[in-house]
């Protein structure tokens, strides 16, 4: 990849070179224009352009792309941009070449967050009053003078060399005008033909765009060939001529393979030494030299590549949340393997206990950032964000930006609104098209839909849509990315102003890496949040008391699949695969988690694992010298470590060249592999290894290396994952509770309160009196839902908590004097139940609150004396006491509902948990709640267990009669919606 600065000798003769392109836009002037930056290089390479202009609106969000892409294509690249200036319309922009790239920066930031540029900013750049520039529009206007003497107070300014006319094919009638200004200002002229699509084919897609953002003009903006350039400014020669000068002067240097990295401290590296080795004494009491002889040998890199002030704000960051009882993970990614993160506490896992490697975290031959990622509570990491812009400097830090694309249903709407196409028949076709996926693919998968793009007017509608499929429609912030930066941001990054008023990057995640900027990503994990709820509810000693990996209660879970809710384990597919594993330690859970990937399903490494770990397939390690790298995976290659590994014990590589090995590998470039097989096998017959098995481990590590993943990654989620199984196991009221307070989960809210009423913890309505806020534990083995659980109270949640206070509401019209209608919804809390512990007659509560709301707003609230009045009214039935906290919750809490519901007629009535014990053919008929959908099937849940079901059709409803063969799935399955309403089946009412 393209690291650095090109340079390409730029000498204009005349008109006989290909004459550069300064009018381009692409996808990222958001609906503007159709290509993306690296497809614009590529045409224009294609076609023998030497330079390229990217000048997109207000924007340098694909500048980075397109440098590294031009770097790659030997193009030189002319960062530029389309800026609204004041009182001088849009102007086209170019970096100077003999400048730097802030003053672009500087003037895009000021577009972008305060709607306009002021003109003091454009005294460093080179700039072109083209077709969209207030010049230009007076011309268009007649107002030859206005434009004159603007344009003369500009060259005043910048200069006769920095001023130049844009002349676009569009504004061909204005041609004479624009000559005659050049002559009498002594300015010159520039070739502008519009670029916005570099295929022919792409046409329509930019139609597409014009119906989303009917502004664009109508034009032809096919990227053209330098001779068409020539005959399209046949009669303007001088635009031409000026074109290549103004390539001359423009092309500030982007250097991609330089580290902007802030200083933490005076002597950042000293008090990196002092803290790991405070560090040190606290995680090994009792000396170890293994310990201390890695954490001098991760120092020795660190110090040699200049990151220490990188470590210290990643410990300042975690230092910061500890302090304050915010919730941390255990680590994230690749960090893990360093002794140093370790011993900082930035990370929890022992990269000596667990077999880690720090050089695919660091190593000098990477030139580039580490990567420490950080899990944070979920409810509090935004304190951490305050932190590191209080820190910092809000003038240095922000958030990067990230993209939404259009994806294959949203292009298919788009591009059937351009083109005219009944709106009701795209409706229904976009039905059957899931949100994710590439279109071309879902459409030859589909007998149905690979027939209507066989046939006009639709085969226009899908291509058209395949050519928007997956292009930027617009930006957005990433919800974890951290910018921290040694200048002020002004100098270094192009901003904008996100949706709630806050300033990001331009630039996202990947951007800023390759322009090598610091960016951490500060995650926000609902599982921690859980775990530490369990643990502030039992007390942190007895939670952690009797806390192992081996704790025999913990296993029996994970044996069993019991797993649900638990941090990265509760899947339906991840429960099998325990079930079938059977895990028996820690280790076997880090395995699971990097086994449960499409990539091992699809290679038989699963299989082939589980075949191993029960003795049924046998071990081989592909030679005995390998046996210690493979013996915890039984011989399947596993982890990005273990590829490293191979690569040192066969090849002799050092850790560094094997991750290199490793990296490259994974790229699976072809010329490359080549080499790289012929040097193995080299060094390997060096060492005194048969030359066919090097190639044939080479060959193996080229096939398992997509697959393989980062142990550290794996390790570090397996001790959170066991952690919160533990807190499962031994406190399940607490745990469930933590679940439904949180809104996490996998699966709907439904899923774990039947996942309580299976554990013999059914979960009690919301109370006036005994919920908070949030979901609790009332007492053990009680689980209140929350007062937030109930729709339409919003704040009135925390309002009525206060008015409570340590003084239960006494009566209903107590309730009413401190909770008046005005202040706190009530009809929500009717229904949900929250008031039974004051008046259990809902239906006559529900007939009396108009006249309590129409006194309560009569006059003052603090004045109101309530004084309530009940109808005299038979209370509600069960089902309708049922419909009615659905309604206000949104949760079935009573399994009685559904137990008494009459079946349909076409199979046997039957719960979940009592499938696999039926026959398999048997036509049975199960009511449950449809929690997940995936790809042919859905999974039911009735309170007494989970099944899968194939099923492939709509689902209009939560809660269904699903009818089926019995099997190891429900199959042949059919759907009949069951409604929240009073039964018919004349079952009598019972209240609660």
């Amino acid at each position: 990849m393209f690291r650095g600065i090109i340079t390409i000798p730029n000498k204009c003769s005349g008109v006989t070179r290909v004459i550069p392109l300064l009018n381009v836009y692409s996808q990222f002037s958001f609906l503007q224009a159709v290509s993306t930056p690296d497809e614009l290089v590529a045409a224009a390479a294609a076609a023998g352009y030497q330079e390229l202009a990217l000048t997109d609106v207000n924007s340098l969000h694909g500048l980075v792309r397109f440098v590294r892409a031009a770097g790659n294509a030997g193009l030189r690249p002319l960062p530029g941009a389309r800026v609204d200036v004041t009182e001088g319309g849009r102007l086209l922009l170019l970096s100077a070449r003999d400048g730097k790239l802030a003053p672009l920066i500087t003037t895009v930031n000021r577009a972008a967050l305060q709607g306009v540029a002021p003109q003091a900013c454009l005294e460093d750049l080179i700039v072109v009053a083209a077709d969209e520039s207030l010049p230009l529009s007076m011309l268009r206007r007649s107002d030859y003078s206005g434009a004159r003497e603007l344009l003369g107070r500009w060259r005043d300014i910048l200069g006769a060399e920095r001023l130049w006319l844009g002349a676009a094919p569009a504004d061909r009638s204005l041609w004479p005008q624009l000559r005659a200004l050049a002559r009498e200002l002594t300015i010159g002229i520039a070739a502008c033909p519009p670029v916005r699509w570099v295929q022919p084919k792409q046409a329509l897609a930019y139609q597409v765009l014009q119906a989303l953002n009917p502004g664009l003009p109508q034009e032809q903006a096919l990227l053209p060939t330098g001779e068409a350039v020539k005959a399209e400014y046949r009669q303007l020669p001088e635009a031409l001529v000026g074109t290549c000068r103004v390539a001359e002067m423009a092309g500030a240097q982007l250097d991609l393979g330089q580290i902007y990295l802030p200083r933490f401290g005076d002597d950042d590296l000293q008090q990196l030494r002092v803290l790991c080795k405070q560090g040190l004494g606290r995680k090994f009491p009792r000396k170890n030299r293994e310990a201390r002889e890695r954490l001098e040998r991760e120092l020795a890199v660190i110090a040699e590549m200049g990151f220490a002030a990188y470590f210290l704000i990643a410990w300042d960051l975690v230092r910061f949340a500890r302090e304050r009882g915010i919730a941390v993970g255990p680590g994230r990614g690749s960090a893990g393997g360093s002794i140093v993160s370790y011993v900082l506490d930035i990370t929890r896992v022992n990269p000596l206990e667990h077999n880690l490697i720090f050089e695919r975290f660091l190593n000098p031959q990477r030139v580039s950032l580490p990567d420490i990622d950080i899990d944070f509570c979920y409810r509090r990491r935004d304190e951490v964000f305050a932190y590191a812009v209080e820190r910092y400097g809000r003038d240095r830090t922000c958030q990067v930006a990230t993209y939404t694309t259009f994806g294959p249903r949203g292009s298919l709407r788009d591009a059937g609104r351009a083109l005219g196409l009944p709106r009701h028949e795209v409706d229904a076709l976009c039905r059957q098209v899931p949100g994710r996926g590439n279109l071309p693919e879902i459409v030859a998968s589909s007998p149905r839909l690979k027939q209507m793009a066989a046939r006009p007017p639709w085969s226009q509608w899908f291509a058209v849509a395949a050519q928007l499929e997956g292009r930027v429609r617009h930006t957005s912030v990433h919800p974890a990315g951290l910018l921290i930066t040694p200048l002020p941001l002004d100098e270094l990054v192009p901003l904008q102003r996100a949706s709630g008023g806050d300033v990001c990057s331009q630039w996202d995640k990947d951007d800023v890496e390759d322009m090598g900027l610091l960016k951490m990503d500060l995650l926000a994990v609902r599982g921690l949040t859980v775990n530490q709820d369990v643990i502030v509810g039992v007390g942190r000693k007895k939670a952690a008391k009797d806390f192992s990996y081996q704790d025999s209660a913990t296993l029996r879970l994970l044996q069993r699949g019991e797993t649900l809710g638990c941090f990265q384990l509760e899947s339906e597919g991840m429960r099998g695969l325990m079930r079938r594993l059977h895990p028996r330690a820690l280790e076997d859970v880090i395995a699971v988690l990097s086994l449960y990937r499409p990539g091992p399903w699809q290679a038989g490494m699963v299989e082939r694992y589980i075949e191993r770990r029960h003795g049924r397939e046998r071990v081989e390690y592909y030679h005995p010298d390998l046996e210690p790298v493979l013996r915890d995976t039984y011989g399947v290659l596993l982890y990005q470590e273990q590829v490293m590994q191979v690569a040192q014990i066969i090849g002799g590589y050092d850790a560094g060249e094997a991750d290199s090995l490793r990296r490259a590998i994974a790229k699976l470039q072809r010329r490359k592999l080549e080499e790289l097989t012929r040097e193995f096998c080299k060094r390997a017959t060096a060492r005194g290894y048969p030359a066919e098995l090097a190639e044939q481990l080479l060959n193996t590590l080229v096939e398992f290396s997509g697959y393989a993943f980062n142990r550290a990654h794996s390790a570090a989620y397996g001790i959170l994952a066991m952690a919160t199984v533990y807190l499962k196991a031994h406190f399940p009221d607490h745990f469930l509770a933590a679940i439904l307070a949180s809104r996490m989960g996998y699966y709907p809210l439904q899923v774990y309160v039947n996942e309580a009423v299976r554990l013999g913890l059914p979960v009690q309505p919301p109370c006036v009196n005994r919920s908070k806020v949030e979901t609790t534990v009332e007492a053990p083995g009680v689980i209140r839902l929350g007062l937030d659980y109930i729709k339409g109270l919003g704040a009135g949640a925390q309002r009525l908590v206060a008015a409570r206070g340590d003084k239960p509401f006494r009566s209903l019209d107590d309730f009413a004097r401190r909770c008046p209608p005005g202040a706190v919804e009530w009809h929500g809390l009717i229904s949900a139940g929250a008031l039974d512990c004051l008046e259990p007659n809902r239906r006559a509560l529900l007939a009396a609150l108009p006249g309590v709301e129409e006194k309560s707003a009569g006059g003052l609230l603090a004045q109101w004396t309530p004084e309530i009045h009940l109808p005299d009214l038979p209370e509600l039935t069960f089902d309708q006491k049922v419909a009615g906290e659905y309604a206000s919750l949104g949760l079935l809490l009573d399994q009685r509902w559904l137990e008494w519901r009459s079946a349909p007629p076409g199979g046997e009535r039957i719960r979940a948990a009592e499938l696999k014990k039926t026959a398999p053919g048997k036509r049975v008929t199960i009511a449950a709640a449809v929690v997940n959908r995936r790809s042919g099937y859905i999974t039911l849940d009735d309170f007494s267990g989970q099944i899968e079901a194939r099923y492939k059709g709509p689902v209009s409803s939560r809660w269904v009669w699903a009818t089926g063969t019995a099997g190891t799935v429900l199959d042949q399955v059919q759907l009949t919606p069951l409604e929240l309403s009073p039964d018919k089946s004349g079952k009598e009412a019972v209240a609660r």
